[in-house]
């Protein structure tokens, strides 16, 4: 018999190993003294020892090592065989993925690329530029904060392996080549509703989606309004790292079912108030009593 530091010698390692090793069954030693409680350990453990070694390298759990240490060593053998198929079939998935890689992701970009000229093509009414309280001078600006901002969008979407999802008039269509298709034989007059995914616009079905007082609060609210410009330098100052929603109820002076008014929010609402980190979402319906309405909402 060896005491469990002459067997940690032995099994080149050390005794705090081999205490684990009791602790979860997995090489307990061959005797305790019931008083001192002093491990000892005899030289044919040695072998469980080495065997169970081996097995942690080729990333056995213990449950399995465990029951292949009853095992015969054809059986350990198979198992091996076994777990050899296992890591080839997953190096075959991650070079698989390795050559798509590269090609999802330029894909994504060209998508991205397209959604965002596409998009900002709306942008061209000059009235909406006055009406959020904005000069001549500012209108490539507030594009180009929008553009940075479905740009910053997608990446992080790319870097998240998220499904990246178009809804036009509630048809949906998930990844970029089948947004791509649709956005190629779209054209501004179908433009009624769309929606992208975690880009910040959404469709009609928004604000009866937000009834839920626990997901989002409304912080700040304004009601019978003329123009944007009237209150849009009071809305209280975004926070990094916080998501909000800016939604519109517009008579039909001012709505009209397409992505400008809402656009030139998030525009406006990134060109005023610079934040390095923040998730906006903006949406604007019509008025059901000839007035205009505006909630500011926070997701807690």
């Amino acid at each position: 018999m060896m005491t469990i530091k002459d067997f940690a010698a032995l099994c080149g390692c050390n005794a705090q190993t081999l205490r684990y090793y009791d602790r979860i069954g997995l090489l307990c030693p061959a005797r305790v003294d019931q008083w001192s409680g002093y491990r000892y350990y005899n030289d044919r453990q040695a072998v469980d020892f080495v065997k169970i070694k081996n097995l942690q390298l080729a990333e056995f759990t213990i449950e399995e090592i465990k029951d292949l240490l009853r095992k015969t060593d054809k059986e350990v053998y198979d198992a091996f065989d076994d777990k050899i198929r296992q890591q080839r079939e997953k190096l075959s998935r991650i070079l698989e993925i390795q050559k798509t890689y590269l090609k999802e992701k330029t894909m994504m970009e060209k998508m991205v690329e397209k959604l965002s000229d596409f998009l900002l093509s709306m942008l061209e009414d000059k009235d909406m530029l006055a009406e959020f309280g904005l000069g001549p001078e500012e209108g490539e600006q507030v594009v180009s904060e929008i553009r940075s901002y479905l740009t910053q969008w997608a990446t992080q979407s790319i870097m998240d392996e998220e499904n990246v999802m178009l809804t036009v008039n509630q048809e949906v269509f998930t990844g970029p080549e089948s947004i791509m298709e649709k956005l190629d034989s779209m054209n501004r007059e179908k433009l009624a509703e769309i929606n992208v995914d975690n880009m910040g616009l959404v469709d009609r079905a928004f604000m009866e989606k937000q009834d839920d007082s626990a997901r989002e609060t409304v912080v700040w609210e304004k009601h019978g309004w003329n123009h944007v410009y009237e209150f849009i330098d009071e809305l209280p100052k975004v926070e990094d790292g916080r998501e909000y929603s800016y939604l519109f109820q517009l008579n039909e002076n001012l709505y009209s079912e397409n992505v400008s008014f809402p656009m030139y929010m998030l525009g406006t609402v990134l060109h005023r108030r610079k934040a390095s980190n923040v998730a906006l979402r903006s949406d604007a319906e019509k008025s059901t009593d000839g007035l205009n309405h505006f909630w500011l909402k926070v997701k807690e």
